[in-house]
């Protein structure tokens, strides 16, 4: 597995911390080497094609090219949301309903006994 310093290839920084390589994208175009796929495919513990690794290269580039370009937006002004609409869930009181019903549910079952579900012995 190949080593990266902080200022080799096309990345601004590429760092190992232990097993865990990380890409700091700021620099644009983000090309990434068949070497920094390979490294990825082996952390993600995925086997890659030698015929392969060129696609990926160009796919995972573009997806970091993207991320550089959201990473470039300006959203100190927007308020965090758990939910792209703006809207509230209607929730009722919980509060604690002693409900019991298992003879209910267990008219459906084929045989119970004492509020238990009796089944067929599959070890022999």
């Amino acid at each position: 597995m190949p080593e990266y310093s902080s200022n080799e290839g096309p990345l601004e920084q590429a760092r190992t911390y232990g097993n865990l390589l990380v890409f700091s994208a700021r620099r644009s175009p983000l090309a990434l080497t068949p070497e920094h796929v390979a490294t990825i495919a082996h952390l993600a513990r995925l086997e890659v094609r030698d015929e392969d690794v060129s696609g990926y290269c160009d796919r995972l580039s573009r997806i970091l090219e993207f991320v550089a370009q959201l990473e470039a937006v300006d959203t100190s002004a927007v308020e965090p949301m758990a939910h792209a609409e703006r809207m509230s869930q209607r929730l009722r009181e919980d509060t604690a309903v002693p409900v019991s019903e298992r003879d209910l549910f267990q008219q459906n079952a084929p045989a119970t006994d004492g509020g238990l579900y009796l089944v067929p012995k599959v070890i022999e």
